[in-house]
């Protein structure tokens, strides 16, 4: 009797488990009925759903850096998928080329290894060799002189690109008109890399005018690095906020390499230093990005509550595991979405304020930030959007602190 009552439980039991995982979750109106009501608590607490206060409006054409050369080679038609189309595309031809070129000098640096410092004898011959691959007389054409030749040949070569982007950044303003395919996460960036290439060349080129003797073209290059950070800044994506990050190191390695040997005058030590001392705070710039970080992903997992079957199509797109892998959340059920879309939320919103320069004195709090993501955000073990998309999150952090500290210590040098 005892055993046939145990074999009856057992059955209900397994009856009720089955129900329960048979049971559907709740419907599309149900789930974007939660996420409306989420997102009008959280408004009349003065948080923001409309990407468009942080991107901003684009300025006149003619005082907007990318609307010139040579940035404008990479103003976008329209794209699809990873591919895109380019408005200018001789220009974005001619400035690849300039860069392929470019990259000889950031080679001969890399060769030297940790310390980075430049061969000058190994650069003439890496240039030499590089010559016997390009047919272009004008690069060319002192390829049979001395090293000394050989070189102020190839600095030379980049006068008509340099001139251009000296031009440029006397416009006033910065936006890259960014061509938006079905989701933000979608949004081609082809302008970052470019950017970044050229700051590597131009520490290249200020050292060796420094070599010759050119304190006046070595600071000229140096105030074009300058000016791209600042524009780089002004980038409303938290990639652009990476690669500026990146620059700037640069940026401070060139100055450490220079001032230790004594290279520059006090009018140039002023410069530098007001550039470390008024660039010195990267974290509203931050805030910014991460604001916009934040409403991408929400916009994503919006058209899962609205329109799964785009959502769908998104994830299996070429290139969507980089849109921190969403593919993984395909078969999710919808409340289990939209409760997690609430998590994401709040804590996003959570890791904003903490970054918010109004809300600290020069860095946040290191112990709430380490706190907040060993503690508050999901670990791998388990498959959630706070999880996926915040904690690569402490990179960023992470490095604005480093950036910011290596910018105080050259201001103090």
């Amino acid at each position: 009797m005892k055993t046939r009552l145990i074999s009856l439980m057992k059955s209900v039991l397994l009856f009720l488990l089955s129900m329960i995982f048979l049971l559907p979750g709740c419907g599309k109106e149900e789930a974007l009925g939660k996420w409306v009501k989420h997102k009008t608590s959280r408004t009349q607490e003065g948080w923001n759903y409309d990407m468009s206060i942080y991107q901003g409006a684009p300025p006149p054409e003619e005082d907007n850096f990318y609307m010139a050369e040579p940035f404008k080679g990479y103003l976008m038609n329209s794209s699809k998928g990873m591919e895109a189309s380019y408005q200018h595309p001789l220009v974005k031809e001619k400035t690849e080329t300039f860069l392929e070129r470019a990259h000889i000098a950031a080679k001969t640096r890399r060769q030297s290894g940790e310390a980075k410092i430049m061969d000058w004898r190994q650069l003439a011959r890496n240039i030499r060799d590089a010559s016997t691959s390009i047919n272009d007389p004008e690069f060319n054409k002192a390829i049979k002189g001395n090293d000394e030749e050989v070189m102020d040949h190839y600095f030379s070569y980049f006068n008509d690109f340099l001139m251009n982007l000296h031009q440029a950044t006397g416009r006033p303003q910065s936006y890259f008109p960014t061509i938006k395919k079905d989701v933000h996460f979608s949004t081609l960036l082809p302008h970052l890399a470019p950017m970044k290439k050229t700051v590597n060349f131009l520490r290249n080129a200020s050292a060796f005018k420094l070599r010759k003797g050119d304190r006046q073209g070595a600071m000229k290059d140096i105030q074009l690095m300058f000016a791209l950070y600042r524009i780089c800044k002004e980038d409303t994506w938290l990639i652009s906020q990476l690669v500026r990050v990146a620059m700037g190191i640069t940026i401070v390695d060139t100055y450490e390499e220079t001032h230790a040997k004594g290279l520059w005058s006090t009018e140039e030590l002023i410069q530098w230093k007001a550039f470390f001392k008024n660039q010195g705070n990267g974290y509203g710039e931050l805030t910014r990005a991460l604001q916009v970080e934040r409403l991408s992903a929400l916009e994503v997992f919006e058209l899962f509550l609205a329109d799964k079957p785009l959502f769908d199509q998104i994830a299996k797109e070429e290139g969507s595991g980089g849109f921190a892998g969403i593919l993984n959340f395909k078969s999710m059920a919808r409340d289990t979405v939209v409760e997690q879309m609430i998590a994401y939320d709040r804590l996003m919103q959570e890791l904003i304020t903490m970054v918010d320069p109004e809300n600290h004195q020069g860095h946040p709090n290191q112990t709430t930030v380490d706190f907040y993501f060993e503690n508050q955000i999901p670990g791998p073990g388990k498959l959630s959007i706070a999880g996926t998309f915040i904690a690569t999150h402490k990179t960023a952090l992470n490095a604005e602190k480093k950036l910011m500290e290596q910018f105080d210590s050259a201001y103090r040098k």
